[in-house]
C-alpha cells in the first residue's frame, strides 16, 4: 500500500508512521495479505496452549490429546518467524519493489512498534510477581528486570525458571529487526533463491560442524538454538516467500509461487511426512530442520489455502491478530497468576479450562490496554521534542 508523502512525513514526524502501524496493529490486512492474520492467531493460539499444559501422568485419551496439541503448540514460535521474515520483506521483495530502508529509520520505527508495550508489561508483571509471590530477595527481582528491559534474557537458560520464560522471544525479535537491513542486502545482492539457500546451508551447516568438532559442546550451548544464527534460516524462509509470492495469479492448477520456491516447498513437505517415523530419534540440528519442515508445512498450505484468505478478513480476526503481540506478553503470566490462586485441589481439566476461559479473555484485554497506552506514550515521545523546538523560537 502506498501512502502519498509517506517518507517526508516520516521524516518530519516520525510517530506517523508507527501510528499507522498501531492503528492496523502491523497485521496482514494492511499489507494485503489477510491469511496472515490467520496465522498470527493460530501461532499465538498454540503459544498459548502449550504454555497452559503441561504433559505427564495422563490418565485418559482426551488428556493424552490436549498433550500432543500443547506439544505442537511450541512450534507457533516458528510460524512466527516465518511471519516476521515475509511481513518485513513484502514491501522490498514483493511487487512494490520499494527502495531498502535507512538503518536508523528502520531501526527507530521498528524498535518503537515493540518496546513500549513491552517496558509497560515488564513493569507490571514485575511488580505484580513481588506483590503476589513475595521474593525472599528484591534485588533478584531488578536484576531479572534489567536482563528483560536490554534484551538479554534469550541468553539466560535460567529464564525458564520465571512466569515470563516467553519473553526469550523478544531477544530474537530484537535480532531479527537489527539483521533485517544486512539480510535484505543480501536477498537483493544475491537473488533471493541464492540468499536464503546460503543462509541455511550456513547456519544450519555450521551447526552440524559444531556438533562433529566439538560434541561436548552441548552442556556450554546455552540458549543456542533459540537465537540467532540458528533461527536465521526461518527467517530468511519468510523473506523468500515474500519475493516469491505472485498473488495476481487466478488460475486455480497454478500455484501463486515462482518455480524455485514450489520445488523447495516440496522438499520440505516430503521431509516432512517422511521423516515422521524418525522424528524422536533425530538430535539437533536435524530436531531443529524437521521442526521447520514440519512448520513450513502447516504454514504453506494454510497461506494458499483460499478459505483461509477469506476467514482473514473477518472483523474478529484482524482483532485477535492486532492483539497478538500483548496477549504474547500477557498469557504467560495471567496463566501463572490463575494456576497460583486456583490451587492444586482442582483436576488438571478442569483447571486448565477455567484458566482458560478467564485468562484469554483477560489477555486479550489487557493487551489492548497495554498497546493503547503504549501509543500514547510513543506518541509523546516524538511529538516533545518539537513543542520543545518550537518554545526556544
Amino acid at each position: 500500500m502506498n501512502f502519498p508523502g509517506r517518507n517526508r512525513a516520516l521524516r518530519e514526524d516520525p510517530s506517523a508512521n508507527i501510528q499507522i502501524e498501531r492503528a492496523h496493529g502491523v497485521t496482514g490486512a494492511r499489507i494485503g495479505v489477510s491469511q496472515i492474520d490467520v496465522l498470527r492467531v493460530l501461532a499465538m493460539s498454540g503459544i498459548f496452549m502449550h504454555h497452559l499444559w503441561r504433559g505427564g501422568g495422563e490418565r485418559s485419551i482426551i488428556e493424552h490429546g490436549i498433550t500432543a496439541m500443547a506439544y505442537i503448540g511450541q512450534f507457533g514460535v516458528i510460524i512466527f518467524n516465518f511471519i516476521t521474515g515475509f511481513v518485513l520483506a513484502l514491501p522490498y521483495l514483493g511487487r512494490e519493489r520499494r527502495s531498502a530502508p535507512h538503518y536508523l529509520e528502520f531501526m527507530q520505527r521498528r524498535f518503537f512498534r515493540i518496546v513500549p508495550t513491552y517496558l509497560l508489561s515488564l513493569v507490571l508483571f514485575t511488580v505484580l510477581n513481588i506483590l503476589i509471590f513475595r521474593p525472599p530477595e528484591y534485588s533478584s527481582s531488578v536484576v531479572r528486570f534489567l536482563e528483560n528491559a536490554f534484551f538479554l534474557q534469550g541468553l539466560d537458560p535460567s529464564t525458564f525458571m520465571t512466569n515470563m520464560a516467553a519473553y526469550w522471544y523478544l531477544t530474537l525479535l530484537a535480532s531479527f529487526y537489527l539483521t533485517f537491513p544486512l539480510v535484505l542486502y543480501l536477498f537483493l545482492r544475491l537473488k533471493p533463491k541464492a540468499a536464503c539457500l546460503m543462509l541455511c546451508i550456513m547456519c544450519w551447516g555450521g551447526l552440524a560442524l559444531m556438533r562433529v568438532l566439538a560434541p561436548d559442546w552441548e552442556p556450554l550451548s546455552g540458549m543456542l538454538y533459540f537465537n540467532l544464527p540458528a533461527r536465521l534460516p526461518e527467517f530468511a524462509i519468510g523473506m523468500w516467500l515474500a519475493a516469491a509470492w505472485k498473488p495476481d495469479v487466478g488460475s486455480v492448477p497454478e500455484l501463486p509461487l515462482d518455480r524455485s520456491f514450489s520445488f523447495f516447498s516440496l522438499i520440505a513437505i516430503i521431509l516432512a511426512l517422511l521423516g515422521a517415523p524418525l522424528a524422536q530419534k533425530m538430535t539437533q540440528p536435524m530436531s531443529l530442520i524437521y521442526q521447520v519442515a514440519c512448520s513450513f508445512t502447516f504454514f504453506i498450505a494454510l497461506f494458499l489455502f483460499p478459505t483461509v484468505t477469506r476467514l482473514g478478513k473477518s472483523a474478529v480476526i484482524k482483532k485477535l491478530s492486532i492483539a497478538s503481540y500483548g496477549i504474547y506478553l500477557a498469557h504467560q503470566p495471567l496463566c501463572t497468576y490463575a494456576g497460583f490462586w486456583l490451587g492444586g485441589g482442582l483436576n488438571r481439566m478442569t483447571k486448565a479450562f477455567l484458566v482458560m476461559i478467564t485468562m484469554g479473555p483477560a489477555a486479550y484485554l489487557l493487551a489492548r490496554g497495554l498497546e493503547s497506552l503504549s501509543g500514547l506514550i510513543t506518541t509523546s515521545a516524538f511529538r516533545f521534542p518539537h513543542v520543545f523546538r518550537m518554545s526556544r523560537k
